[in-house]
């Protein structure tokens, strides 16, 4: 019997989606896995907060490869595994989804971690914090494999990758609905966790400012204060920035599909799957630039020329570790 031929609907979107699916997993391989070299061999803490970065790294890596092995599989069989292997679609989906939402569970539980501690001075035991993601884990793989138990993913519009679809069948609608919402849920809590600990460091400095002669210029390191304050606002606003950049395509997709009854357009796939896959690189960026000490520890494996004077002053982060 043979096999049924298929042909791309769409061949330069998915081509370009592909492409940059495969560049964005290949930068987010190198940046995480200079994320593991940090926390594993530099860093001298081993506090929770480390073991959570390195834990978002190790599924980031996971989701990686496993994005760049499925674009050579489609490519060397010239997207004929896409289409003719049932159970391509839903394992590749299954994984994707499995790893997005467990490494995105992980930033927003290591938000909610440094929130309690440095906006409420609250600590819970670390072993807490260890079974609330094996349970999230266990969770997203019970549903992972229910996906695929009931073909719940399908090739999307881009006929670039396998996601749930809330037109497939009853229990992919459940399916989308969960891990969607549980991935916005850990958006908000990040959101939330770190305009609390931004506002906190103002008011913090605003203290400090207040507490001297007004007519002096008060300053941290070698910086002055307004400098520094300005620095915690932007590096909120880039934070949010660059979280909303994965996310907001997806969003704005889904409501504008269920609104309207209709299916994805292809280009607003192509731009919501990349927008997705970006996060690989997101999180590692979060992870090196938003922790003090990684972020020192960074600068100073860099050639001497580079990094020279930019440490000092450098008193404040978003995290205060």
């Amino acid at each position: 019997m043979t096999e049924q031929v298929y042909s791309l609907s769409n061949p330069l979107i998915t081509v370009i989606t592909e492409s940059v699916m495969f560049s964005i997993s290949l930068t987010g391989l190198l940046f995480n896995g200079l994320v593991i070299y940090i926390m594993l061999f530099r860093h001298k803490s081993k506090e929770i907060d480390i073991w959570f970065m390195t834990y978002i790294a190790i599924f980031d890596i996971l989701l990686a490869i496993t994005i760049i092995g499925s674009q050579i599989s489609k490519m060397v069989t010239f997207h004929e595994i896409l289409f003719n292997n049932i159970w391509y679609c839903q394992y590749s989906g299954m994984f994707n989804i499995l790893l997005t939402s467990t490494s995105i569970d992980g930033v927003g539980m290591l938000s909610l971690i440094r929130a309690l501690a440095i906006v409420k001075n609250i600590t819970f035991k670390s072993v807490y914090w260890y079974i609330l993601m094996i349970l999230l884990f266990i969770a997203n793989l019970i549903f992972g494999i229910f996906g695929v138990t009931n073909q719940a993913f399908r090739v999307m519009e881009s006929q670039s990758y396998c996601q749930p679809s809330f037109s497939k069948n009853r229990y992919s609608k459940i399916y989308s609905i969960v891990i969607i919402g549980k991935m916005f849920l850990m958006l908000f809590i990040l959101m939330v966790s770190y305009i609390c600990i931004s506002v906190k460091y103002c008011n913090l400095l605003s203290d400090m400012n207040n507490s001297k002669d007004s007519s002096s210029d008060l300053l941290v390191g070698r910086k002055p204060l307004h400098v520094l304050q300005r620095a915690v606002i932007t590096k909120l606003f880039g934070l949010v920035f660059m979280y909303m950049l994965c996310f907001l395509p997806e969003l704005i997709t889904l409501v504008y599909n269920i609104s309207t009854k209709s299916e994805r357009n292809p280009i607003a796939d192509a731009i919501s799957g990349s927008a997705m896959n970006f996060t690989i690189v997101v999180n590692s960026v979060f992870v090196l630039f938003y922790h003090e000490e990684t972020r020192r520890i960074l600068v100073n494996l860099l050639p001497l020329w580079m990094h020279r004077g930019k440490l000092n002053g450098d008193a404040y982060s978003l995290e205060g570790r």
